[in-house]
Protein backbone atom coordinates (compact mmCIF):
# COMPACT_ATOMS: atom_id res chain seq x y z
CA UNK A 1 0.00 0.00 0.00
CA UNK A 2 1.37 3.41 -0.94
CA UNK A 3 1.95 5.98 1.76
CA UNK A 4 0.07 9.27 1.29
CA UNK A 5 1.75 12.63 1.68
CA UNK A 6 0.19 14.07 4.84
CA UNK A 7 -0.17 17.87 4.87
CA UNK A 8 -0.95 19.46 8.22
CA UNK A 9 -2.52 22.93 8.20
CA UNK A 10 -3.28 24.68 11.48
CA UNK A 11 -3.67 28.07 13.09
CA UNK A 12 -6.18 30.81 12.28
CA UNK A 13 -8.86 30.60 9.55
CA UNK A 14 -7.32 27.84 7.45
CA UNK A 15 -10.43 25.85 6.47
CA UNK A 16 -10.99 27.56 3.10
CA UNK A 17 -7.32 27.08 2.24
CA UNK A 18 -7.63 23.33 2.90
CA UNK A 19 -10.67 23.04 0.63
CA UNK A 20 -9.22 25.12 -2.22
CA UNK A 21 -5.93 23.22 -2.15
CA UNK A 22 -7.70 19.85 -2.13
CA UNK A 23 -9.82 20.87 -5.12
CA UNK A 24 -6.75 21.92 -7.11
CA UNK A 25 -4.90 18.68 -6.35
CA UNK A 26 -7.97 16.62 -7.27
CA UNK A 27 -8.14 18.48 -10.59
CA UNK A 28 -4.53 17.41 -11.16
CA UNK A 29 -5.85 13.83 -10.98
CA UNK A 30 -4.63 13.11 -7.44
CA UNK A 31 -6.68 11.05 -4.99
CA UNK A 32 -7.22 13.41 -2.05
CA UNK A 33 -8.60 13.02 1.47
CA UNK A 34 -9.36 16.02 3.68
CA UNK A 35 -9.71 15.49 7.43
CA UNK A 36 -11.23 18.11 9.72
CA UNK A 37 -9.75 17.58 13.18
CA UNK A 38 -10.42 21.12 14.34
CA UNK A 39 -12.51 21.99 17.38
CA UNK A 40 -15.01 24.22 15.59
CA UNK A 41 -15.55 21.84 12.61
CA UNK A 42 -16.12 24.62 10.04
CA UNK A 43 -15.63 22.19 7.21
CA UNK A 44 -18.89 20.51 8.21
CA UNK A 45 -20.65 23.74 7.17
CA UNK A 46 -18.76 24.03 3.87
CA UNK A 47 -19.18 20.49 2.52
CA UNK A 48 -22.72 19.23 1.78
CA UNK A 49 -23.44 15.98 3.61
CA UNK A 50 -26.33 13.53 3.24
CA UNK A 51 -28.66 12.98 6.16
CA UNK A 52 -27.35 9.45 6.63
CA UNK A 53 -24.27 9.18 8.84
CA UNK A 54 -21.35 8.26 6.58
CA UNK A 55 -17.74 7.62 7.53
CA UNK A 56 -16.53 9.30 4.33
CA UNK A 57 -18.27 12.04 2.36
CA UNK A 58 -17.21 12.50 -1.27
CA UNK A 59 -17.78 15.94 -2.73
CA UNK A 60 -16.46 17.18 -6.07
CA UNK A 61 -14.09 14.23 -6.27
CA UNK A 62 -12.50 14.81 -2.84
CA UNK A 63 -13.12 12.56 0.17
CA UNK A 64 -13.85 14.25 3.51
CA UNK A 65 -13.67 12.78 6.99
CA UNK A 66 -14.07 14.28 10.44
CA UNK A 67 -12.19 13.74 13.72
CA UNK A 68 -9.85 10.96 12.63
CA UNK A 69 -7.10 9.83 15.08
CA UNK A 70 -3.61 10.70 13.82
CA UNK A 71 -2.60 7.03 13.94
CA UNK A 72 -4.94 6.43 10.98
CA UNK A 73 -3.76 9.26 8.73
CA UNK A 74 -1.02 7.29 6.96
CA UNK A 75 -3.17 4.15 6.70
CA UNK A 76 -5.24 5.76 3.95
CA UNK A 77 -4.79 4.85 0.26
CA UNK A 78 -4.53 8.38 -1.08
CA UNK A 79 -1.93 10.52 -2.81
CA UNK A 80 -2.54 13.38 -0.36
CA UNK A 81 -4.15 13.63 3.06
CA UNK A 82 -4.81 17.26 4.05
CA UNK A 83 -5.57 17.73 7.75
CA UNK A 84 -7.21 20.83 9.20
CA UNK A 85 -5.61 20.56 12.65
CA UNK A 86 -7.41 23.47 14.28
CA UNK A 87 -5.61 26.02 16.41
CA UNK A 88 -3.44 23.92 18.73
CA UNK A 89 -2.19 20.62 17.27
CA UNK A 90 -0.26 18.11 19.33
CA UNK A 91 3.38 17.23 18.69
CA UNK A 92 2.41 13.65 17.82
CA UNK A 93 0.06 14.92 15.12
CA UNK A 94 2.69 17.18 13.58
CA UNK A 95 5.17 14.28 13.56
CA UNK A 96 2.94 12.42 11.09
CA UNK A 97 2.94 15.33 8.61
CA UNK A 98 5.36 15.54 5.71
CA UNK A 99 4.53 19.20 5.18
CA UNK A 100 3.26 21.65 7.82
CA UNK A 101 1.66 25.05 7.23
CA UNK A 102 0.83 27.51 9.98
CA UNK A 103 -1.82 30.12 9.14
CA UNK A 104 -1.91 33.20 11.34
CA UNK A 105 -3.33 36.70 11.46
CA UNK A 106 -1.21 39.83 11.81
CA UNK A 107 -2.18 40.68 15.39
CA UNK A 108 0.84 41.03 17.64
CA UNK A 109 -0.56 38.58 20.20
CA UNK A 110 -1.39 36.08 17.45
CA UNK A 111 2.12 36.19 16.00
CA UNK A 112 3.64 35.91 19.48
CA UNK A 113 1.38 32.99 20.40
CA UNK A 114 2.31 30.96 17.35
CA UNK A 115 6.01 31.81 17.60
CA UNK A 116 5.97 30.35 21.11
CA UNK A 117 4.07 27.32 19.85
CA UNK A 118 6.62 26.76 17.08
CA UNK A 119 9.45 26.91 19.60
CA UNK A 120 7.61 24.41 21.75
CA UNK A 121 6.80 22.03 18.88
CA UNK A 122 10.29 22.23 17.32
CA UNK A 123 8.96 21.38 13.86
CA UNK A 124 9.97 23.20 10.65
CA UNK A 125 7.00 24.72 8.86
CA UNK A 126 5.94 27.37 6.38
CA UNK A 127 3.93 30.30 7.72
CA UNK A 128 1.04 32.00 5.90
CA UNK A 129 0.17 35.43 7.33
CA UNK A 130 -3.42 36.35 6.43
CA UNK A 131 -5.23 39.69 6.34
CA UNK A 132 -2.06 41.69 5.84
CA UNK A 133 -2.76 45.38 5.21
CA UNK A 134 -0.01 46.44 2.84
CA UNK A 135 -0.62 50.19 3.26
CA UNK A 136 -0.90 50.15 7.05
CA UNK A 137 1.48 47.47 8.37
CA UNK A 138 5.23 47.09 8.54
CA UNK A 139 6.12 43.74 7.00
CA UNK A 140 9.61 43.72 8.53
CA UNK A 141 8.23 44.20 12.03
CA UNK A 142 5.85 41.27 11.68
CA UNK A 143 8.57 38.99 10.29
CA UNK A 144 10.98 40.05 13.04
CA UNK A 145 8.43 39.20 15.72
CA UNK A 146 7.72 35.83 14.09
CA UNK A 147 11.33 34.78 13.50
CA UNK A 148 12.95 36.15 16.68
CA UNK A 149 15.01 33.27 18.09
CA UNK A 150 12.87 30.98 15.96
CA UNK A 151 14.71 28.80 13.44
CA UNK A 152 11.64 26.74 12.50
CA UNK A 153 10.18 29.17 9.92
CA UNK A 154 11.13 27.59 6.61
CA UNK A 155 9.47 30.33 4.57
CA UNK A 156 6.67 32.83 5.00
CA UNK A 157 3.95 34.22 2.75
CA UNK A 158 1.92 37.38 3.21
CA UNK A 159 -1.68 37.07 2.04
CA UNK A 160 -3.07 40.62 1.79
CA UNK A 161 -6.53 41.36 3.13
CA UNK A 162 -9.15 41.21 0.39
CA UNK A 163 -12.89 41.77 0.97
CA UNK A 164 -13.89 39.29 -1.73
CA UNK A 165 -11.66 36.51 -0.34
CA UNK A 166 -13.22 37.08 3.08
CA UNK A 167 -16.76 37.11 1.72
CA UNK A 168 -16.08 33.85 -0.13
CA UNK A 169 -14.66 32.28 3.04
CA UNK A 170 -17.75 33.16 5.06
CA UNK A 171 -20.32 32.52 2.30
CA UNK A 172 -18.89 29.02 1.89
CA UNK A 173 -20.06 28.21 5.42
CA UNK A 174 -23.66 29.07 4.49
CA UNK A 175 -23.86 28.00 0.85
CA UNK A 176 -21.26 25.24 0.65
CA UNK A 177 -18.08 25.14 -1.40
CA UNK A 178 -18.67 25.65 -5.12
CA UNK A 179 -15.44 26.68 -6.83
CA UNK A 180 -12.26 28.77 -6.61
CA UNK A 181 -13.61 31.44 -8.93
CA UNK A 182 -12.72 35.12 -8.44
CA UNK A 183 -10.23 34.75 -5.61
CA UNK A 184 -7.76 37.61 -5.36
CA UNK A 185 -4.62 37.46 -7.45
CA UNK A 186 -2.51 37.10 -4.30
CA UNK A 187 -4.56 34.17 -3.00
CA UNK A 188 -4.37 32.46 -6.39
CA UNK A 189 -0.59 33.01 -6.47
CA UNK A 190 -0.33 31.38 -3.04
CA UNK A 191 -2.37 28.37 -4.16
CA UNK A 192 -0.22 28.07 -7.29
CA UNK A 193 2.97 28.16 -5.20
CA UNK A 194 1.65 25.52 -2.77
CA UNK A 195 0.49 23.33 -5.64
CA UNK A 196 3.93 23.46 -7.27
CA UNK A 197 5.61 22.70 -3.94
CA UNK A 198 3.40 19.71 -3.08
CA UNK A 199 2.70 18.09 -6.43
CA UNK A 200 6.07 18.60 -8.12
CA UNK A 201 4.47 18.15 -11.54
CA UNK A 202 5.50 21.41 -13.09
CA UNK A 203 3.75 24.72 -13.31
CA UNK A 204 1.61 23.87 -16.35
CA UNK A 205 -0.10 20.99 -14.53
CA UNK A 206 -0.76 23.21 -11.50
CA UNK A 207 -2.20 25.99 -13.69
CA UNK A 208 -4.48 23.45 -15.36
CA UNK A 209 -5.63 22.20 -11.93
CA UNK A 210 -6.35 25.76 -10.79
CA UNK A 211 -8.24 26.52 -14.01
CA UNK A 212 -10.50 23.49 -13.54
CA UNK A 213 -11.03 24.22 -9.82
CA UNK A 214 -12.04 27.81 -10.65
CA UNK A 215 -14.82 26.38 -12.83
CA UNK A 216 -15.96 24.03 -10.07
CA UNK A 217 -14.92 20.97 -12.08
CA UNK A 218 -13.60 17.62 -10.82
CA UNK A 219 -12.62 14.21 -12.16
Amino acid sequence: MKQPKVIGIFGWEQTDLCIYLASILENMRYHVLVIDNSTDQKMDCCIPRPEAELNIVNYKGVDYRFLVPYEEWTAQEYDFVIVDMGGNPRVEELSVCEEIFLVTGCDYVCIRKYRELMLQMKKPMAVIIRNYQREMMMEKQIVKQLEEENCFVMEHYFLPSDPWDESRRIAMQYQGYRDCRDLSREFEKLLFHLGCMLAQQGYRAVLAGISRAKKGECY
